[in-house]
């Protein structure tokens, strides 16, 4: 493994994760002819490609965000919200910019917080929501942590690489190229199993190649992500999030009682033997040593029964 991929490792594992939230780091890189095998020196021309894939994304007044979701059956509404900006020097290789965008009308704020580096063409971004009002927010659908343009300088064919993901096999994490022609698309995400590197198609590091450079991308992998890349004459569009985003508040909670719970109320006795249960369960999974670290559920779940809450 190079310099180059345990840098971004390692900013990915440090990135915000969580609900509502999802970490994306890119690394823009350029085509050069005649490097000595093993150069991991970033050049000039890579990290002027990095400054201004920042300042196109999120710096300039008119900045092509990237990343969208469906808010209320609308594609990009934030961009009519209220908008603040802040940067930051966090040290001397690195600068940071927060970009929020605020819905008046429910209190729902989107908040994106990018980081360029001054010393390797790298960009890393998280994007994440938080409902500060008192009222239900409208249907939030398809978040895309990553949706955007990778432009290709000429145009051509692109070349995707990667490793697989572990299920099991002799060829676990066995590395592949595949070429894209314009106007294909390839697909990524796990299975469904609950594991997030599973399956053949279940690695979330990409390795881009297109008409003069290139784009490695790293996506935060917090449940069961999915990623898409589509090769165009200008260039690749990569899209990357949560496979299945559908959140409103209460009401989808609600629902889901309404269909699984019991008709009948639980009472207090009950529910404290059903806590009790589904933690002994739990328990028969893991190590002795991890049960300090389970969360307490109980206050989840009296939102969601009827006479508990």
């Amino acid at each position: 493994m190079n310099t180059a991929s345990r840098r971004l490792i390692h900013r990915v594992r440090k990135a915000r994760q969580g609900l509502g939230a999802l970490a994306v780091c890119a690394t823009l890189l350029a085509c050069h002819a005649g490097l000595a095998k093993g150069d991991n020196t970033p050049r000039p021309e890579e990290c002027a490609a990095s400054r201004r894939f920042a300042s196109s994304r999120f710096t300039a007044a008119d900045a092509a965000t990237p990343f969208s979701f469906r808010y209320g059956g609308k594609e990009n509404a934030w961009e009519s919200w209220h908008r603040t900006s802040s940067r930051r020097e966090l040290d001397k290789a690195r600068d940071e910019q927060t970009i929020v965008w605020r819905d008046q009308a429910t209190g729902l704020e989107v908040r994106c917080v990018a980081i360029t580096y001054k010393d390797f063409p790298v960009v890393e971004w998280t994007i994440s929501l938080e409902h500060t009002g008192t009222e239900n927010t409208p249907l939030i659908e398809n978040l895309l942590g990553l949706d955007t343009l990778f432009e290709a300088a000429v145009p051509g064919p692109c070349a995707l690489h990667g490793i697989k993901g572990d299920f099991c096999t002799a060829d676990s994490y066995e590395p592949f190229r595949l070429e894209l022609a314009s106007g294909t698309t390839k697909e990524f995400a796990p299975p469904g199993t609950g594991k997030s590197s599973d399956g053949a198609d279940g690695w979330p590091y990409h390795n881009l190649q297109f008409g003069g450079g290139g784009a490695i991308i790293a996506i935060g992998w917090p449940g069961q992500w999915a990623s898409r890349f589509t090769c165009q004459d200008d260039g690749v569009r990569a899209q990357a999030g949560q496979q299945l985003t559908l959140l409103e508040q209460h009401e989808i909670r609600l629902a889901c009682a309404e269909a699984h719970l019991p008709l009948r109320p639980l009472g207090e006795s009950e529910f404290t033997e059903m806590i009790a249960e589904a933690r002994k369960v739990t328990m028969g999974f893991i190590h002795p040593s991890l049960e300090q670290w389970l969360p307490d559920m109980t206050a989840n779940y009296r939102i969601l029964i009827p006479g508990l809450a």
